[in-house]
């Protein structure tokens, strides 16, 4: 199973919380052994350990930005059926990966928070 830490705040993050998140990572790291990230933005910070099972493509590390870089995600599940992910590339979106959260990212980017 991944494991999955991060803050969100109504301020700016300081460089202690942010390393915080690195330490949290680290700890994690049985949890998902496979590959590590980390992502930040002024008042966020998503971090995010990946044990690799049925996608193992590197594509599908997170956090996962889409492809203008406006959102991130952090995601622990299998959900998206073929139809959301034709849709989508019927509307032009191009995939990397076969992960469901890059299918989820481009699905909220699409169509907001109703694709949920």
């Amino acid at each position: 199973m991944c494991g999955i830490t991060g803050i969100i705040a109504n301020y700016s993050l300081s460089n202690d919380e942010l390393a915080r998140t690195e330490v949290a990572i680290k700890r994690l790291k049985k949890r998902g052994p496979d590959a590590a990230g980390i992502v930040s933005y002024d008042s966020t910070v998503l971090g995010h350990r990946r044990l690799s099972i049925i996608d193992t493509n590197s594509a599908s590390n997170q956090p996962m930005e889409d492809a203008s870089k406006r959102y991130s995600i952090v995601l622990m599940e299998r959900f998206i059926t073929i139809r959301d992910l034709k849709d989508l590339i019927e509307k032009g979106y191009q995939f990397k990966n076969e992960s469901d959260t890059e299918v989820l990212l481009n699905g909220y980017d699409c169509y907001g928070t109703v694709f949920f």
